[in-house]
This record gives C-alpha cells, structure tokens and sequence, in this order.
C-alpha cells in the first residue's frame, strides 16, 4: 500500500527517508520575512521611550523590505503574501508614529500652526 505522506511521483528516485514537503510550507520569501522582522522591531522601537533613531532605520527597512516582497509574491517568486503585508504595515505605522512624534517635538511658534488666509 502507498504511503498518504510521500507525494514523489513513482518514476522519481527519491532518497529513502527523505520526502518533499507541500508548497504551502515552503516560505521562499526572505524579503517578507525580514521585513516582518524589522517592522516588528522598529514599532516596538517607536513605542519604546527610547531607541527612536534605530526605529527610523527599521521602519523604513520594514516598507521597502515587505514592498519587495510583496511584488514578488505578486509574480508568482515567493510563498508568503501574508508575513509580507504584516512587516509592510508594521513599517507604515512605525512611520506615521514617528513623524507624529517628530511634528509634535519640534519648538515651532504658534503663529506656524495657523494659517491666517490671504
């Protein structure tokens, strides 16, 4: 009786022991995984009261990183869509944080809050 795991073809010499494993558990999609990497680090940097400067570098990592990986999940390169969009949002949110952060520590004067028309 075949065995239900091994899913070689017949005509395939395989290594005894060894089998193949399913697409769906083959992540071939560094760029996501690493931009998941950095925009988990970078927002817990930007949450963080200190390491905001490292946090800039990580968010914008974790933007291109999952906007590469996305694109090449998008052509059929890499497996994980998913870990991708989670690092390219991750990335985005750092980013709006830390340029709320940065607009509302700079000492400008009232008057540059205001527009007072033509």
């Amino acid at each position: 009786m075949d065995d239900p795991i091994d899913i070689r073809s017949p005509a395939e010499p395989g290594v005894p022991g060894l089998r193949e494993l399913p697409p769906y558990l083959v992540a071939g999609n560094r760029f996501g995984s690493y931009g998941f990497g950095a925009g988990l680090s970078g927002l817990l940097l930007t949450l963080a009261p200190f390491g905001h400067a490292v946090a800039w570098f990580l968010v914008l990592a974790a933007v291109v990183l999952g906007t590469v990986g996305f694109v090449r999940y998008a052509q059929d390169r890499a497996t994980n869509r998913d870990t991708a969009v989670v690092g390219l949002a991750m990335g985005w949110i750092g980013l709006t944080i830390l340029l709320a952060h940065l607009a509302t520590s700079l000492d400008l004067p009232p008057e540059a809050y205001f527009y007072p028309g033509p």
